[in-house]
């Protein structure tokens, strides 16, 4: 099996940094289309993929629970549905939205989808490999390694089937282990 890599082939990063999606929240959230701002932030606080956003429909969105509940997809026609938390404001915003009579709550292809991503992103001042619905994706795989979950729970918010998927980010160097390297670097500023 070939090993993915949270790098291109010329070395570009493929994921979002917390300032980057933090730029991306800042942008997102002054869009004026409600629609268009909550699947931004859908994409950025659950690392989802674009189908599955666009796949949710209002009887996924579990108050209760605190979550959003994906269809899983790339699952190889296994169903599979995972819970993914997301703030309270979020399942509200979701909730007030009005929803066509199949209960979808985006109603919009997956151009148009990756069109939204890509204007907030360049809005944003992120570009290259990582101005991308699966930038995004990557970027809150690695914020879930930096708060400190581990590579299980990772795998089951990110609906990956294999262990070895989602191996990939355990290899980022968190904040934590490179305030570890201060103790033996030689050079100080």
């Amino acid at each position: 099996m070939k090993m993915r890599s949270l790098y291109d082939g010329v070395g570009d990063r493929k994921y979002t940094s917390f300032a980057e999606r933090l730029a991306f929240f800042e942008v997102a959230s002054a869009l004026t289309n409600p629609r268009h701002r909550l699947f931004c932030l859908v994409l950025l606080n659950t690392g989802c993929r674009i189908s599955e956003a666009l796949g949710l429909q209002r009887a996924h969105v579990d108050w209760g629970g605190g979550s959003l509940v994906f269809l899983t997809l790339k699952q190889r026609g296994d169903i599979n549905y995972r819970p993914v938390p997301v703030p309270d404001a979020l399942i509200e915003s979701l909730l007030a939205l009005p929803v066509a009579e199949d209960g979808y709550l985006f109603n919009f292809g997956r151009t148009t989808g990756w069109k939204i991503i890509k204007a907030c992103m360049k809005s944003a001042g992120i570009g290259g490999i990582k101005a991308t619905p699966k930038g995004l994706r990557h970027g809150y795989a690695i914020g879930c390694v930096s708060i400190g979950l581990v590579q299980s729970k990772i795998q089951e918010l990110l609906g990956h089937k294999r262990a070895e998927t989602t191996s990939i980010y355990t290899t980022h160097i968190t904040e934590d282990i490179r305030m570890q390297f201060h103790k033996i670097w030689l050079i100080q500023p």
